[in-house]
């Protein structure tokens, strides 16, 4: 499971307006005991943002789920003592994690670098795989009506006539 989370403090539904500057340690929380990886790439602004988990956050859960699967939290960003209250060091490609509270902790502070270089490896491999599909026009009566004829493009329509495609069918149960 990936969720790609963008906090917007202009938001204004009556979840932020209850919960306040908290709302985003509440997503936080609520994900927390259905997490195994937490990778935190979140710009932190100490005078504005709370802290997204605390200490307690991690005692509360752990108590509560004595099978917790949080194994590793991701600091991406590297801010100490910032929204994860557990990152308070950095690590190194040498020494790439530590453990705390039964948690491993990675925080290499130079790691955006060589993330960028390899985002910029794969976005080129992936454009270049793309290409191929548009080289000619599409037919889009024939794509949606004979998908198989476009192989590995046809694997990513979700919704066909309608119906969820048999590729995404582990979707229906978050349908209503």
């Amino acid at each position: 499971y990936l969720h790609i989370a963008k906090f917007d403090r202009n938001y204004t539904s009556n979840f932020s307006i209850e919960y306040g500057d908290e709302s985003n340690s509440y997503y936080f929380r609520a994900y927390l005991p259905y997490l195994t990886v937490l990778i935190n790439a979140i710009k932190w602004n100490p005078d504005k943002d709370s802290k997204y988990i605390t200490y307690s956050s991690i005692s509360q859960m752990q108590r509560l789920n004595s099978n917790s699967r949080l194994k590793l939290i991701m600091d991406i960003s590297c801010d100490l003592n910032g929204p994860i209250e557990l990152v308070d060091k950095t690590t190194t490609f040498k020494n790439p994690y530590y453990i705390k509270n039964d948690i491993w902790i990675s925080a290499i502070d130079n790691l955006p670098s060589g993330i960028s270089d390899l985002a910029k490896e794969s976005s080129t491999k992936v454009g270049n795989t793309l290409l191929s599909f548009f080289e000619q026009p599409l037919d889009l009566y024939t794509f949606f009506n004979d998908l198989h004829i476009y192989g590995q493009l046809s694997k990513a329509v979700i919704i066909k006539n309608g119906k969820i495609t048999e590729s995404f069918k582990n979707l229906k149960g978050f349908l209503k």
